[in-house]
């Protein structure tokens, strides 16, 4: 969804906290270039490896690549939130 600027989705996926920050952010006239600053730190391929949840929380660990082709891993952390999984926070860094 963000690689694709596809704002609609990327707020049905987030948290209901994130997704109205995102919302007070769009009436920014700067909001654009945070767009496109948010999309150049997001990974271009990614791969779930692994994952852990319970009723309300999920963590996935994942690896891919950057979009300059380096390699990267992570952590997703997800809640359940109005009856779906919604993004809670991404973590990643680059493998040197």
């Amino acid at each position: 969804a963000t690689l694709a600027s596809d704002v609609d989705a990327m707020l049905k996926l987030a948290t209901k906290e994130k997704a109205d920050k995102m919302r007070a952010a769009q009436k920014d006239p700067e909001f654009p270039k945070m767009l496109e600053m948010i999309k150049a730190f997001e990974p271009a391929q990614v791969r779930v490896l692994s994952g852990r949840s319970d009723a309300t929380r999920a963590e996935l660990q994942i690896d891919g690549k950057e979009a300059d082709g380096s390699a990267m891993t992570g952590v997703v952390k997800l809640v359940m939130e109005a009856g779906g999984w919604r993004i809670e926070n991404i973590s990643t860094k680059s493998k040197m």
